[in-house]
């Protein structure tokens, strides 16, 4: 076998052409490819691209606590608004609005409808009176009420009232 080998030379005119026209492409398709510098700021660019997050432009360490530490965190959060300008508050701070009329703290919303409070007031019962259309709310509605009925005010109503109730009685009923 090594003598076949020994026959065939790689000196002749054919290979040094053939070597020649491999050097030539390969020289063509590194240029295409180019350098390694261009490659390795490429890289960089694209590692520093997934390592910043999108929602406030901080640079983590890496892409894993971008995605799932520091996107949508309250440090990310934060940053968003200062960047549009405006105070951050943590959603445990924020104050909320409770339908019995108590202004209470996000993070205590769950304790409060809870408390006796809280049940004390949806509770109650309002009280509006008829005849004048007030509204009795507070820590003694129904006192408050009566104190109401004594009132010249709610008499005088209660006495016009009076009238046009009658008034109407009188219309309804036919004449003979």
């Amino acid at each position: 076998m090594s003598q076949n080998y020994e026959n065939q030379s790689f000196t002749t005119s054919e290979s040094h052409t053939s070597g020649e026209q491999w050097l030539v492409e390969s020289n063509m398709r590194a240029e295409k490819m180019g350098s390694l510098s261009f490659w390795q700021n490429e890289y960089e660019k694209q590692f520093l691209k997934i390592k910043t997050c999108p929602l406030c432009g901080k640079v983590c360490k890496d892409q894993w606590k971008m995605e799932y530490k520091h996107k949508h965190s309250n440090e990310c959060l934060k940053i968003q608004a200062e960047n549009k300008g405006e105070t951050y508050i943590p959603p445990s701070k924020r104050k909320v609005k409770c339908e019995c009329g108590e202004s209470v703290l996000f993070c205590n919303f769950p304790t409060h409808l809870e408390s006796d409070k809280h049940k004390n007031k949806m509770k109650q019962d309002v009280l509006q009176c008829k005849i004048c259309s007030k509204i009795f709310v507070g820590k003694r509605p129904r006192r408050d009420y009566e104190a109401h009925i004594k009132t010249g005010k709610h008499k005088k109503n209660l006495e016009i009232s009076k009238i046009r109730s009658f008034e109407k009685l009188k219309q309804k009923t036919p004449t003979r």
